[in-house]
């Protein structure tokens, strides 16, 4: 049997076995879970100039974490004035709008990042209304936002404001991104490397160097724990290549069949690693579990032939 040959039942392609199992298997209880990372935490976001948004999409595909806009059922007068007047009586009212809000199993969720901006000092309405009505004893609570000031004073009046209207949560140090400045990808990654979310990694493929993330999971750490590694690349499909490792990982507790462009994913039968440069297909044939992200662009693997190193990345 050749290397690459361990990984092959991982990738065939799956448009023709669309949600059906592998020949001569079947999916049992947990196996998948129907979202690319099954412990990902839930990203809620409340943005009217779309910095906050953008923001969240980027943690979102950071940590693997389902992204969710926070939305009210009376939708706010898209005239800046109008809008500002209104918040601001709704804020000296202390009314908390009503919200249209569709996760059900948010119990699931032990991480919740809140995306958020501050209006004359105080959280939105909207933000504050979530906080203070959804059940979070328990939860690590994650805030993020842009402002003018994006100082550490700011970001700390935005964690006090987040835990007055949580209590009950375990509030996190917060990031706030300056407004009207490109996005500070660097920054973002260190913060949640800082927090523990996420370990950067740097990915060398010949002269090109590649910048990722491993989640915040244990499979994950265990395999930073091994960093660094030179590995041989394999390609048993042509939307991903792979590379085995000299001993498994710990068996996951549930697995997935979805797959994304730039994810790297964890088949235990195999002892093997799969990183998908092409998003051709939407799932994969057996269930796997994803480790983290290449952020970079992976189009680069299409033509690659050589081997990779994978090393731990320090992000001031």
């Amino acid at each position: 049997m050749k290397p690459g040959n361990r990984f092959l039942p991982l990738l065939l392609v799956a448009s023709l076995l669309s949600g059906c199992a592998a020949e001569g298997g079947s999916l049992t209880v947990g196996e998948d879970s129907g979202t690319m990372v099954p412990d990902a935490p839930l990203v809620v976001y409340y943005s009217f100039s779309g910095e906050v948004e953008q923001m969240a999409r980027e943690i979102s595909d950071m940590t693997g974490g389902q992204g969710v806009r926070l939305d009210t059922v009376t939708v706010y007068p898209e005239d800046d004035r109008v809008r500002t007047e209104r918040v601001r009586q709704e804020q000296d009212q202390g009314v908390l709008p009503e919200l249209e809000w569709n996760i059900e199993d948010l119990e699931r969720y032990d991480t919740v990042y809140i995306g958020t901006c501050l209006w004359n000092g105080e959280l939105p309405p909207a933000v504050k209304a979530f906080l203070t009505k959804t059940e979070l004893e328990g939860k690590t609570v994650i805030p993020f936002g842009a402002a003018g000031a994006a100082d550490r004073k700011e970001t700390e009046k935005m964690e006090n404001l987040v835990k007055e209207a949580a209590p009950e949560s375990d509030v996190a140090k917060g990031f706030l991104q300056k407004s009207g400045e490109p996005a500070d990808r660097a920054g973002t990654i260190s913060w949640l490397a800082q927090i523990g979310q996420v370990i950067p990694i740097r990915i060398e493929a010949g002269e090109t160097e590649l910048t990722g993330v491993l989640f915040h999971n244990k499979i994950s750490e265990e395999l930073a724990e091994g960093l660094p590694l030179e590995v041989s690349l394999y390609e048993p499909a042509d939307f991903e290549k792979a590379f085995n490792l000299e001993k498994a990982l710990a068996e996951p507790d549930s697995r997935t069949r979805m797959l994304e462009l730039g994810g790297l994913a964890y088949w235990p039968e195999g002892a093997a690693v799969a990183l998908f440069f092409r998003d051709n297909v939407e799932r994969t044939v057996v269930p796997v579990y994803t480790l983290g992200k290449v952020l970079d662009d992976v189009r680069i693997f299409e033509e690659y032939e050589g081997g990779i190193k994978i090393t731990r990345l320090s992000i001031n």
